[in-house]
């Protein structure tokens, strides 16, 4: 069982950092971002010179991204499959890669106990939202002939409040019904 995976999904916490903390305590553990991206983090923002006006810091080669809110507390942290290394892991005690599927992300919350609600509607973004608050999904949308899960898991982010989850997700009575717990 990975503790640090299942703690990141339940609570938000990562490592040294975690939702709610202030700008300053997150720099102060990790310090700058290594390397600075500079483009928008979200398509249709404006453009940020430096990575002290970023509204996202990315650590670890890009792969961990923390947003911050307008009070500069953090919102989400975000992992971005692709970008994972395993050279420079971020659970150590899971192994998290970019050829992750959904469906392996999905046994791994059955596995552990955490309930989710999986989106298996072929017409809609497949994604897995596990304890309420923590979204997996993939950017491919799924065939009807195959089965849910074997996309690849292109994000994980753990968000601070559902109202800031994509506009895609389902959310509140919609989804209680469908909440899975083993």
């Amino acid at each position: 069982m990975s503790r640090e995976l299942k703690n990141f999904i339940l609570t938000g916490n990562f490592a040294e950092v975690g939702l709610r903390m202030n700008r300053e305590s997150v720099l102060a553990r990790l310090g700058p971002p290594p390397e600075w991206l500079g483009k928008p983090p979200v398509i249709g923002r404006r453009s940020v010179s430096n990575w002290e006006s970023a509204e996202v810091l990315f650590y670890y080669s890009g792969a961990l991204g923390i947003r911050f809110g307008p009070d500069l507390m953090v919102q989400s942290i975000h992992v971005v499959m692709e970008r994972l290394n395993a050279s420079e892991p971020l659970f150590v005690d899971v192994a998290l890669s970019p050829e992750t599927t959904m469906g392996e992300f999905r046994d791994f919350l059955l596995e552990n106990g955490i309930p989710f609600f999986e989106e298996i509607d072929p017409a809609r973004p497949h994604y897995i939202l596990a304890s309420e608050l923590c979204l997996a999904y993939s950017f491919a949308f799924r065939p009807p002939d195959r089965p849910p899960g074997c996309s690849r898991l292109h994000m994980l982010k753990r968000v601070i409040d559902a109202k800031i989850l994509p506009g895609f997700t389902r959310r509140g009575p919609e989804i209680q019904k469908n909440i899975e717990s083993p």
